[in-house]
């Protein structure tokens, strides 16, 4: 037993040194744009750990069987096998060979479903591009601002980003994409369109700054990004994904210039088109969305 526990330890071990590093980057990648942390080293506590246990199931594994064995008695034990109670447990312990067997094939199919799993979203598109990207939550509402503080916080913050030479780009967005919840749906109406009687118009929308489908890299379909002058004293937009000016509009030129009102009762004009995203799930179809800009809908917490 020893010589199987010692180097099936090593073993797992070397495995481990190579496998873990390949598990930490995926979920990394799922937690984009977040950023978490693990302390996966393999240092001499966790080796020793490994050796102590190898030699601790061998002895335990080993010892026990070796005194039960030494106290055999061979016609005693022929006797047995040939009895109907001998014939028994044979087959117990036929069939818990074959359970083991059986749980053991099972388990390894579901670790290559999972492998197959990993990989496929590891190559699947999300539809932005999240390398040198990062995100901090912020709620001002905490610190006591009301709407004309924050408005006028959230700029300067924009601002103070934007002018560092080590920032490419910087935006605001009430929601990142692959947060693995859906968000809140809103029921909009969209203008010269009769919904059929059992048809769902409420869809999940976002809150964003100028700059972000630039910060995101998304590209846009059609039309333009929100501007610093799309606030309150100007009239009502809106941008739509692709999923959604094709259904309702037909291709993402026709969308633009077309109206559809919110749950604020504003007419919003779309004025751009951007390309499909993962909203939630990496294996998500594609849906309608559709943004409004931060400067004409406030939210304290972006």
């Amino acid at each position: 037993n020893l010589v199987l526990a010692l180097p099936g330890a090593l073993f797992g071990v070397l495995l481990a040194r190579q496998s873990v590093p390949v598990l930490v980057g995926y979920a990394e990648w799922l937690a984009r744009p977040q950023r978490i942390f693990f302390n996966v080293e393999l240092d001499a506590v966790v080796i020793a750990f490994a050796a102590v246990a190898a030699c601790g199931s061998a002895l335990l594994f080993g010892f026990i069987p070796a005194l039960q064995s030494s106290r055999v008695d061979l016609v005693t034990v022929i006797n047995e096998d040939a009895s109907p109670r001998g014939a028994a447990r044979g087959r117990l312990r036929a069939g818990l060979v074959v359970a083991q067997v059986a749980v053991s094939l099972l388990l390894l199919v579901c670790a290559g479903l999972s492998s197959r799993s990993g990989a496929a979203a590891r190559s699947a598109d999300p539809g932005f591009d999240a390398r040198q990207v990062t995100a901090l939550d912020l709620d001002l509402r905490q610190n006591g601002y009301d709407r004309a503080r924050g408005r006028v916080f959230y700029r300067a913050l924009l601002e103070a980003l934007r002018s560092d030479p080590s920032i490419e780009s910087a935006t605001l967005a009430a929601y990142h994409p692959l947060a693995l919840l859906d968000t809140r749906t809103q029921r909009v109406t969209i203008e010269g369109y009769e919904p059929r009687r059992d048809e769902d118009l409420s869809f999940m929308w976002n809150i964003v700054a100028p700059g972000y489908f630039r910060t995101l890299r998304v590209p846009l379909q059609a039309g333009r990004d929100f501007g610093d002058d799309d606030d309150d004293a100007s009239a009502p937009v809106v941008i739509v994904n692709n999923t959604l000016a094709h259904r309702f509009w037909g291709s993402a030129s026709k969308a633009l210039g077309q109206r559809l009102r919110t749950v604020d009762g504003k007419w919003r004009t779309v004025v751009g088109v951007a390309s499909d995203l993962k909203y939630s799930r990496i294996n998500e179809a594609p849906r309608p969305y559709f943004y409004v800009p931060f400067l004409e809908w406030y939210r304290s917490a972006m």
